[in-house]
């Protein structure tokens, strides 16, 4: 998010989606929560007003929604982890430097989908899983990703067009880079994605269903 609002601080970053993240940030919300009810609305400008009640009600709804664990369901049939390649069409390659601090990103791509593959089985074993219906959509999704060769990967489209006014040794080093960096780290991570999600995630979400449909779904939870 920082990166798409223009903030290239954390450029060679990924949000942190493990639980102990998911948590801490729940905390910070109910803090920040604390500190808005403390606020009096009835001293601010009409605008304020108006302000306060959207930051509120933004937090207040945050902090209830965690209850429901709803961020042990990470899969997304909309894209998420499985289309991260996509993240490039709302992020700036105008300088080397851009370029450079993606690859570096690309490298801890295998951290991210680990982290995913955690909340989900976490979900899964908790039978908080996402409907069949929904998942069912992923697989083709993630098949984009599995390819044989670097250039073929979505994550290379980036290099494949670099910008004519780089030096010719600057386009061949990142190319070369981002070769090593698909093939070495990005190709595998999504391998063991689609492992995962196929042979033990999807089938548990049409187990469910099955579940639900002999009305024994008191025996999970699910949203």
């Amino acid at each position: 998010m920082a990166s798409m609002m223009g903030d290239r601080r954390y450029n060679q970053e990924w949000g942190d989606q493990s639980l102990g993240a998911i948590n801490q940030r729940h905390n910070e919300a109910r803090d920040f929560l604390r500190r808005a009810y403390a606020i009096d609305r009835d001293s601010l400008s009409p605008d304020n007003q108006l302000n306060y009640e959207l930051i509120r009600r933004q937090l207040q709804d945050d902090v209830d929604g965690h209850q429901f664990d709803g961020f042990l369901m990470p899969f997304s049939h909309q894209g998420g982890v499985q289309t991260l390649n996509n993240l490039t069409s709302q992020l700036r390659f105008a300088t080397v430097a851009d370029y450079d601090d993606w690859l570096v990103r690309l490298g801890k791509i295998d951290e991210v989908i680990d982290q995913i593959i955690d909340l989900a089985e976490a979900g899964r074993k908790s039978g908080i899983i996402a409907p069949a219906i929904l998942m069912q959509r992923i697989p083709d999704q993630l098949s984009a990703q599995l390819v044989e060769f670097a250039a073929d990967s979505p994550f290379f489209e980036p290099f494949s067009t670099l910008p004519e006014t780089f030096p010719a040794a600057d386009r061949e080093l990142l190319r070369a880079a981002a070769t090593e960096v698909i093939e070495d780290t990005v190709l595998p991570a999504y391998r063991k994605l689609d492992r995962y999600f196929n042979t033990r995630y999807l089938p548990a979400t049409s187990m469910q269903q099955q579940t639900k449909s002999y009305g024994l779904s008191n025996s999970t939870r699910s949203w």
